[in-house]
């Protein structure tokens, strides 16, 4: 079966004005925030990313992020930096959850994409299916406790308990098990695109359902007219 780059990038025109506008508006607030506040020190950089993350994700992974992934990130991105603004952390008892679930998937879903591309390509061993998954959970768990260890030592950031840590670390899982979950129909076309192709003819590497596990069916980078 081939698996090529054949999947149209880019959503509609009506779709891409909205992304770009939820961007402006949410990089805008960031930027309006740090700009009338002397107490806001490391959020004009969110601001920064939010409007150019299509770009950093373009020129890291070669894919190209439709409307729905370019809101979604931006969301995710301006949470945390909301909540350290109006002080949602301290009177929200869920906003730190939140915060944790979404920045999860900002992890786990980039993981997804170039696992399960390097798993499809066919250059990896004959490993089971699960092994993107697990790539996936434990990648983000890891950098998850990276991150509170930066919490330990930045002057600006809080750790108020070991069962907030323990929390933290349980939304991280949650974020990647969702994001596992939804990969399929919501990352399958971003897959199609980080597929390597052959230098010779330009297409998608050739995978094997035999080889790689009959999962046709819940993974739409598989072409269904190749079959």
């Amino acid at each position: 079966m081939s698996v090529g780059h054949s999947r149209a990038v880019g959503g509609t025109p009506l779709g891409r004005a909205v992304a770009g506008v939820v961007r402006l508006v949410l990089a805008s607030i960031l930027l309006g925030f740090a700009l009338t506040s002397d107490a806001v020190h490391d959020y004009p950089h969110y601001a920064v990313l939010i409007l150019v993350h299509p770009l950093i994700v373009r020129q890291a992974l070669g894919v190209s992020l439709e409307p729905f992934h370019i809101i979604w990130v931006s969301v995710a991105l301006f949470v945390h930096p909301l909540g350290g603004i109006l002080g949602l952390y301290d009177t929200v008892w869920w906003w730190d959850h939140l915060t944790h679930l979404m920045s999860a998937t900002l992890v786990a879903g980039p993981t997804y994409i170039l696992a399960r591309a390097y798993y499809l390509s066919g250059q990896t061993p004959i490993v089971p299916g699960w092994t993107v998954p697990a790539a996936v959970v434990t990648t983000t768990l890891a950098l998850g406790l990276v991150w509170e260890g930066i919490e330990l030592v930045h002057p600006w950031l809080i750790v108020y308990s070991d069962e907030d840590t323990a929390m933290d670390a349980v939304f991280n899982a949650v974020g990647a098990l969702a994001t596992v979950a939804a990969a399929p129909r919501v990352l399958g076309g971003l897959v199609s695109q980080a597929l390597p192709t052959d230098p010779f003819t330009g297409t998608g590497t050739s995978v094997e359902l035999s080889d790689r596990g009959d999962d046709h069916d819940r993974h739409p980078e598989f072409d269904p007219g190749d079959d």
